[in-house]
């Protein structure tokens, strides 16, 4: 199937999805849920890092290329040990697949972007009045929910901050080649978000950064997506550590000539990004705070519980003029 059809076909999905179904979802909320065709590499694919709390091994892929130094926002340890001290990606515990419950705070620019009010997506808050977030998740809508400061999708606390929004700029290039290329969108607020340790912008890469892989490093997601493909929108903001991937590694996993330099790859053998966590910010974390490296986009066709699959997203690196100027920065 053409790339160009996929793309449509999905977004007109999305929109029933969205207004019509509502079998494993609560209150009609849909996990964003965009999946690419698998490899056609009839070769034994690679394998991805394994999460471990003590040590960080070396990996073939890793011995060809610079590795960068990684940026730990603190010590990943599983709440039960397993043998060989990892997770297995079936075990029970809370995930966005394998991961674990965000601490009010945590991730300050984590936003929540409902299209038409129940396609769950995530974004990061880059400016008072500028989320940033997947096009995938703005371009079958026309009104968008926007919760800060707050862990939970659907619970009220003291600290969240709601405000809805129908202004919304996908990037001009997003569905010209392919229904992934160039996914990113900015969605503009109503009014400035209020700031508190509950809620904060993200930092972007610098001009000093574009030319950067981040291969190597140690990146955090979060969202509010499905813990397992068969599962509900997580009601608790979950979070889980990811290895960034060189490209040409990540392409093994999908058809071939689909990855390409805008974009960025990131998972483990057994945590990851999954359906609903389109949008969110792939994040580093520096001396200053966190930096955005990327916007979650997709997820293997294989689901997100199948092990070794990375997931795919937009390179900030790669679209920081346009979202500079798109936002109000220059």
């Amino acid at each position: 199937m053409g790339a160009h059809i996929l793309c449509a076909l999905l977004s007109v999905l999305l929109v029933v999805m969205a207004k019509e179904r509502n079998t494993t979802e609560d209150s009609g909320a849909v996990c964003q849920y965009l999946m690419l065709p698998e490899s056609n590499n009839a070769d034994p694919l690679p394998e991805l890092p394994t999460p471990h709390p003590d040590a960080e091994e070396m990996w073939a892929w890793q011995l060809d290329v610079t590795k960068a130094e990684p940026e730990v926002v603190e010590e990943y340890r599983p709440t039960i040990a397993y043998e060989g001290g990892i997770v297995p990606m079936r075990a029970s515990g809370h995930r966005i697949v394998d991961g674990r419950p965000a601490m009010a705070g945590l991730f300050p620019h984590q936003a929540l972007v409902l299209g038409d009010g129940v396609n769950v997506c995530g974004g990061s808050l880059i400016r008072r009045t500028a989320v940033l977030t997947a096009a995938s998740c703005t371009v079958p809508y026309s009104k968008f929910t926007i919760r800060l400061g707050t862990i939970h999708r659907t619970e009220e606390s003291g600290s969240v901050w709601e405000v809805e929004s129908v202004w919304a700029i996908a990037h001009p290039e997003y569905n010209k080649k392919s229904c992934l290329y160039l996914d990113v969108a900015i969605v503009f607020l109503p009014e400035p978000a209020p700031q508190s340790k509950f809620i904060n912008v993200v930092a972007l890469p610098s001009s000093r950064d574009v030319s950067k892989t981040f291969v190597g490093s140690t990146a955090h997601i979060s969202g509010w997506g499905r813990t397992a493909d068969a599962s509900a929108c997580s009601e608790v903001l979950q979070w889980a550590p990811v290895t960034v991937i060189p490209n040409s590694i990540c392409e093994q996993f999908y058809k071939r000539g689909f990855i390409v330099d805008s974009m960025l790859c990131a998972g483990n053998k057994y945590s990851g990004a999954c359906s609903g966590d389109s949008g969110s910010a792939l994040v580093v974390k520096t001396k200053k705070g966190y930096k955005q490296i990327g916007v979650a986009s997709f997820v293997s066709v294989k689901g997100c519980e199948e092990t070794g699959q990375p997931a795919g997203y937009t390179r900030v690196t790669s679209v920081l003029d346009w979202i500079k100027k798109t936002a109000g920065f220059q």
